[in-house]
């Protein structure tokens, strides 16, 4: 499918490579500033842990309310309205002290990139047809790009300008705001931007009753418990081991930087979809070498247990790719990806708060990193239930 008229097919393919860099810059920014955040603030490990659930537990929520919403003022608008609030929210929490304001910017800014996770693998079903798994990579890259600069270069911006925390998610509410300008062109200067106000072909609640959309969620809420914990979490345990700030963020900055690879080759192999299990039980086996290794040898070990953790990440655009494949239309898409992540975000958001807990009663990391390598279970066993190639629509056209 085409660009609607008016609008260049690369622009639309620079606009959605920019929307999916902004998508994990804020995100990844929290995890690597939390110590500087919690000595300011004040903030215990449970707060922060529940600070740490946000992301997951707003995506959840406000994800799910994006196709209606999409419907009724067109898939393009509404990422304008998503990447104006996501700025909004960074700002907010940069500008106005105190923790309070802390997490009210947090959430708002979530409530903008729940919204453009929710609509980006329906995006690019609607404008790249053909080229899917292709789109994807370039997308996943660009989330993985994101993450990886806001984990490693967070701290080292925030000593070159002499600033703060603050500072730091100013300068990625400024990347956000680049990123609207692209899509603001792609939304009003195109003949057809203005379409919407229907109802969405595919409802989200009508997926209750798909084995593929449950299966799929869980496989989303397991990686992504993975991804919060390491994102928001594994600096701490990197200080706590012994390890420099300067090092810890370097090394925050392996997992997503590993992911940018990882990020370019799966969804181009996943055009052969028989190969989905075999990545996914690859992908769990490295997760659970580099957890196993930072109970036994957290400092010597620490690049390679990053690096294979960061190896384990490739789940993550593995069941995006699997989204965008299993639906026949943009609308089924936007709905497997509401329901995926709502459900999937559910899961996850118990990740770093149990993570933390787990901390707390026992005073030391290793439970709750045998925690996560017990989550490996499940995330395998969902492989083999993903293994057959279905589409969302054939489950649902029964019960229309």
């Amino acid at each position: 499918m085409k660009p609607a008229r008016g609008t260049s097919t690369g622009l639309v393919l620079g606009a959605v490579l920019l929307l999916a860099l902004t998508l994990r810059l804020s995100v990844n920014a929290l995890g690597t500033m939390l110590p500087e955040i919690r000595r300011e603030l004040g903030l215990n490990a449970a707060v922060a842990g529940l600070l740490l659930s946000f992301p997951p537990l707003v995506f959840a929520f406000a994800g799910i309310a994006t196709p209606s919403a999409a419907a009724r003022i067109g898939n393009h608008r509404l990422v304008v309205v998503a990447l104006a609030i996501a700025t909004a929210g960074q700002l907010i929490r940069a500008w106005v002290s105190g923790s309070a304001a802390l997490f009210l910017g947090t959430l708002v800014s979530l409530i903008g990139l729940a919204i453009g996770n929710v609509l980006m693998p329906g995006l690019i079903r609607q404008h790249f047809a053909s080229h899917i798994t292709t789109v994807t990579s370039g997308y996943v890259t660009m989330l993985s790009l994101g993450a990886a600069v806001a984990s490693g270069l967070s701290i080292p911006i925030e000593n070159i300008v002499g600033g703060s925390w603050r500072t730091v998610f100013t300068i990625w509410a400024g990347v956000s705001l680049i990123a609207l300008l692209p899509w603001l062109l792609v939304a009003f200067g195109s003949r057809t931007a203005g379409a919407g106000r229907r109802r969405s072909a595919v409802p989200v609640r009508a997926l209750v009753h798909s084995p593929l959309a449950w299966t799929m969620a869980l496989l989303f809420g397991v990686q992504s418990a993975h991804v919060y914990v390491v994102v928001g979490w594994f600096g701490q345990v990197l200080l706590d081991a012994g390890i420099g700030a300067v090092k810890m963020g370097a090394l925050l900055s392996v997992a997503p930087a590993i992911g940018i690879a990882v990020s370019l080759t799966v969804p181009v192999l996943l055009r052969r979809q028989r190969l989905a299990l075999p990545l996914i039980l690859l992908f769990a086996g490295c997760y659970l070498l580099g957890y196993l290794g930072l109970i036994l040898a957290p400092v010597e070990g620490a690049w390679v247990w990053l690096s294979l953790i960061g190896l384990g990440g490739g789940t993550f655009p593995t069941v995006l790719t699997l989204v965008a494949l299993r639906a026949r239309s943009s609308d089924g898409v936007i709905a497997l990806s509401a329901f995926t992540q709502c459900v999937g975000y559910l899961i996850g958001a118990s990740g770093p708060l149990v993570f933390g807990l787990f901390h707390r009663s026992g005073g030391s990391w290793s439970p709750s990193l045998i925690l996560m390598m017990v989550l490996l279970i499940p995330m395998a066993a969902v492989g083999f239930k993903l293994a057959r190639p279905r589409f969302l629509e054939d489950e649902l056209t029964p019960t229309r």
